[in-house]
């Protein structure tokens, strides 16, 4: 979700402020007992209002980027200044392991931007306050700011400090933060007792490190879309980006627990289908179909798979579990930090730049995770053909002779496009331009949209379905979306039914 002012990112049920030590530690960066987070609460106004101010200081530009009107900072407190300390949060995440290789990960984000900034010879304000941000803790605010503020990171600059009457007297500085709120079907402390709280608060580290490394590109990764926030929707390259990392972090940090973590529990507390599927290659299995429950359901096209949080998710996690890559996380990192990628082809182009020793590990990753959808439409259709295959020999309605000759045609296939990939070839050259759609309560990508997308934007549903066979027919659109639409319904339906309410701009 993008970092707006004061809108929160990416999470439903918590907010947790993650803040950096503004103080140069003497003999290294990182003290030894350094601690990795700090509760704090929000001050107030008279009128209730959380107590912001605005800045200028440059010391913020690599992570807000450029503001004539200056940087929004949220003054703090920490908790046991404020009265009633949370003893029993404090106590559950300082011995929760989930959490500290969590916060272990933006660590590394936090020093490959501290490195960044000085190999770029940036401001000494802006190296001095990262070099704070990489000493300094995690602040958990376990009260809102604002009333129904959910469970999210938000990029917004944090200041901790003494007190309501101490404001000069800085102890932290930090450019986000995650806010602890109630869940909501039940109580954080309901999400802690059920040992299901600090895989919450990591995918909200995921975003916090990514935040950290990519600073103001962060917020051009959704876009526009507010769509919904759903592992299997297809949703929006830069979104499924964003929120598939955080949801392969959080299976990564504990993937054991995905088999804990089951049924009612875990459902309210808002765990993701993805978390509790991160062991099932069954389910992850659904996220590649337009309808998966069809025994002769068709894939996603390439663009819908890389704008389908679930698929992206998936892709990530395999990454960060691989025995075959060392120091995944690091490298997955440093290209958000270097290459700052809009899209999931976006990092994995700027990865395999980097890292060309990982290529063949990462290319069988993503060519086998997606069945070659990305580079080879007829590999994907030989796939299809042998699932088709599978499901009628599953009920008898074929024999396993015709099973097995299609389960060869699929891996031969996959094994030529395989070694077209190691030698150079595009793994992402079926994917199709952006072409977005405007109008009066609608918008859609013309290469992402489904049945449902486009009937509600106006379309009969017949129409619509003309619409995606001839898509289907040619892999992805080209050209002017509304002349495609129009090729599609036929001219006499364009003018007597769509033409005067269906538009597009270019943004």
């Amino acid at each position: 979700m993008g970092r707006r002012q004061f809108r929160p990112r990416g999470g439903w049920v918590l907010v947790v402020f993650i803040c950096g030590v503004c103080c140069t530690l003497a003999g290294s960066v990182v003290a030894a007992d350094a601690p990795s987070f700090l509760i704090a609460r929000p001050l107030f106004e008279s009128t209730g209002r959380p107590l912001l101010d605005r800045s200028s200081d440059p010391a913020l530009t690599p992570y807000q980027g450029t503001n004539p009107k200056g940087h929004q900072r949220l003054y703090v407190v920490p908790a046991d200044r404020a009265g009633d300390p949370p003893e029993t949060l404090t106590r559950y995440l300082s011995e929760s392991p989930e959490f500290q290789r969590a916060f272990d990960l933006l660590r590394t984000a936090r020093h490959l931007r501290y490195t960044q900034l000085t190999k770029e010879k940036a401001g000494k304000a802006a190296r001095d306050f990262a070099r704070g941000v990489l000493a300094g803790p995690l602040v958990i605010l376990d009260r809102s700011p604002e009333r129904g503020y959910p469970f999210c990171m938000l990029g917004l600059t944090t200041l901790v400090v003494e007190g309501p009457r101490a404001l000069d007297r800085i102890l932290h500085a930090s450019p986000d933060f995650i806010l602890v709120t109630d869940l909501s079907r039940q109580t954080w402390k309901q999400a802690l007792e059920n040992d299901l709280l600090d895989i919450l608060v990591g995918h909200e580290v995921a975003h916090a490190a990514m935040f950290e490394c990519m600073g103001p590109a962060f917020d051009t990764l959704a876009g526009s879309y507010r769509g919904a926030h759903v592992t299997t929707t297809v949703s929006h390259p830069g979104f499924a980006l964003q929120e598939g990392w955080a949801e392969a972090v959080q299976a990564w940090i504990d993937p054991a627990a995905a088999r804990r973590a089951k049924g009612r529990k875990a459902r309210e507390a808002g765990v993701s289908d993805f978390y509790l599927d991160s062991q099932d290659d069954i389910r992850q299995e659904t996220y590649l179909w337009v309808d998966a429950r069809a025994k002769d359901g068709r894939l996603r096209n390439a663009s819908q798979m890389m704008a389908t949080e679930g698929i992206v998710a998936t892709l990530l996690y395999k990454v960060l579990a691989s025995r075959a890559i060392a120091g995944a996380p690091e490298k997955l990192l440093t290209v958000m930090a270097y290459d700052r990628p809009q899209s999931f082809p976006d990092l994995v182009r700027g990865y395999l730049k980097r890292f060309p020793g990982d290529r063949s590990t990462l290319l069988r990753i993503v060519l086998e995770t997606t069945r070659y959808r990305t580079m080879s439409r007829p590999v994907a259709e030989a796939y299809q053909a042998y699932r088709h295959a599978r499901a009628r020999q599953t009920s008898r309605q074929t024999d396993a002779a015709t099973l097995q000759a299609a389960k060869r045609a699929y891996e031969s296939a996959k094994e030529e496009a395989f070694r077209r990939a190691l030698e150079g070839a595009d793994i992402f050259v079926d994917l199709g331009p952006a072409l977005r759609l405007y109008g009066a309560g609608y918008e859609f990508d013309l290469n992402l949209v489904d049945l449902d997308g486009l009937v509600r934007s106006g379309l009969d549903r017949e129409d619509a379905a003309k619409v995606l066979a001839a898509r289907d027919e040619v892999t992805y659109f080209t050209g002017d979306p509304l002349e495609t639409i129009r090729k599609a319904v036929g001219e006499e339906t364009w003018q007597k039914t769509y033409s005067r309410y269906l538009w597009h701009t270019v943004r």
